[in-house]
């Protein structure tokens, strides 16, 4: 029976596995370590969290949306559960990114062995630019998402919510049981 997947397919998906388990198996007395930057980097993002940014983050959705809708709706949560399932996964995505630089570092004999490292040092001359780079498009996306993407598409949505009549539902949010973030 012939597979969905040609032979070099095949090939290339053994290939990356076998490369990801050599990493791991390099990095294995090294993993409590990368395991270590995770926790500490999941636990203070989730405290961070806890402790003022996710007011930051509620202000910042209704910001910039005009007054007369930001008056129209409240910001609830469907279960007490929600609020803290989103700061987990929050906290989970800042920790595997921390986490990453450090398991590449730890498996990087195993990647020198495949030919997935570089051989020879990188010139400074060549690195920086590629660093400098990598730092103002990632800047230039948080800067597009912050003060352009997420306020059009939160009044959009909820003048659209508006214009259709509909209004946030669930508990009251009033009282120490409720359940509005």
């Amino acid at each position: 029976m012939s597979s969905a997947l040609d032979d070099d397919t095949q090939r290339a998906i053994a290939e990356g596995r076998e490369t990801a388990g050599a990493m791991l198996r390099s990095a294995q007395k090294d993993l409590q370590k990368v395991f270590v930057v995770f926790v500490i980097a999941f636990m203070g993002m989730f405290m961070a969290l806890r402790g003022g940014i996710w007011e930051w983050l509620k202000g910042v959705t209704t910001q910039r949306m005009p007054a007369e809708l930001v008056s129209q709706f409240d910001i609830i949560a469907q279960t007490p559960f929600d609020v803290i399932l989103l700061q987990a996964k929050i906290s989970l995505v800042v920790g595997l990114i921390a986490a990453a630089p450090v398991l590449l570092y730890f498996s990087r004999d195993a990647l020198k062995e495949r030919g997935r490292w570089p051989e020879m040092p990188i010139p400074l001359w060549k690195a920086l630019p590629i660093v400098a780079l990598s730092f103002l498009l990632f800047m230039g996306g948080m800067a597009y998402g912050y003060l352009l993407f997420f306020p059009i598409m939160f009044n959009f949505l909820a003048g659209n919510a508006a214009a259709a009549g509909f209004a946030p539902t669930g508990p009251s949010c009033s009282g120490p049981s409720s359940s509005c973030c």
